[in-house]
């Protein structure tokens, strides 16, 4: 593997265990394993986006009947080795991979699934939801997508956006809980829910709310009008780590009257809500509150949804 950070700084590893370096693109080598257990295959050598001196490897020694994780860093281009993942599972490693854009992050394929880091590879958690129990070959995260891409062992490919997982560190595992602030801005429409002109409905694209949490758990969002009326609750089965809960922007319709009263203390113009083509409710433009309660914690967060453009809210609705 070649650094990025410097040209001609090229590692090479080898299926008899050794590990060699060139500074010079390859002119003059040196060999920087034997402090390392010897003759295992050498499975992946990565070095660092982020610091030239740091590279990383990981050996298989499953021609040994040895199944253990052996996984390591240096810091000195090699002249001494660290091992780290010392809580991954008795399984052979076959690539460890630096994230390109945060050092703390990590990840590893196994012969049984893939793993992640955000401690700088003191501590693993399995990389499992949606990846079925397979040998994880290879990974890469995309620079342009940033989208991390398995490759597996009779499987296929498998693909999961990192966003989020950059985004942690340790001022967010260590909570108990952390919810994080929407990025996906929700533009009003008042056609949501409507019948088109080809009788398909005109369904919003959802709000999606994410969070970390250190521990599994039955969590409740609810959403809240400023003036305190609840207009939803979402009840989801929450796993450790980070969670995904889809919200459709539909409002209950007990709430509704109540709803339209506060709407209308500030409103310029007569705000009506009226039943959509589906029997739905939605939200209408303003600030929400969004708060999350997990096996005791609260955390909230604001929902911002736009009002719509000029244009769309002079339409007049088309019966199809």
């Amino acid at each position: 593997d070649e650094s990025p950070l410097k040209f001609g700084l090229i590692y090479v590893g080898t299926d008899d265990g050794y590990i060699w370096i060139t500074k010079d693109g390859g002119n003059k080598w040196e060999r920087i394993s034997d402090s390392l257990p010897q003759d295992y295959w050498v499975s992946r050598v990565d070095a660092s986006n982020h610091n030239e001196g740091t590279v990383y490897a990981s050996l298989n020694g499953y021609r040994w009947d040895n199944f253990n994780a052996l996984v390591y860093r240096s810091t000195n281009y090699g002249k001494t080795w660290e091992q780290i993942g010392k809580d991954l599972p008795a399984e052979p490693v076959n690539v460890i991979k630096e994230d390109p854009k945060k050092p703390n992050i990590l990840y590893v394929g196994t012969d049984h699934g893939a793993y992640i880091s955000t401690d700088y590879g003191k501590s693993f958690t399995a990389f499992s939801k949606g990846l079925p129990a397979v040998a994880v070959h290879d990974l890469v995260v995309h620079p342009r997508d940033n989208d991390i891409v398995l490759g597996t062992h009779g499987r296929s490919i498998f693909i999961a956006d990192v966003n989020y997982i950059q985004k942690l560190d340790e001022s967010i595992t260590s909570k108990d809980l952390h919810f994080f602030p929407a990025e996906k801005e929700i533009k009003f429409s008042p056609r949501w829910g409507s019948l088109n002109w080809d009788w398909n409905l005109i369904e919003p694209s959802a709000a999606e709310f994410v969070f970390y949490s250190n521990n599994e758990g039955e969590s409740s969002i609810k959403i809240f009008t400023d003036g305190g009326i609840q207009l939803k609750e979402l009840i989801n089965n929450s796993d450790y780590g980070l969670n995904f809960v889809k919200y459709d922007l539909t409002i209950d319709s007990a709430v509704v009257e109540k709803y339209i009263n506060e709407l209308n203390e500030s409103a310029e113009e007569e705000i009506k809500i009226k039943k959509a083509d589906n029997g739905k409710f939605y939200i209408q433009p303003g600030t929400y509150d969004v708060e999350i309660t997990l096996n005791g914690v609260t955390d909230i967060q604001t929902l911002v949804i736009k009002a719509a453009d000029k244009k769309e809210r002079g339409k007049e609705k088309k019966t199809p």
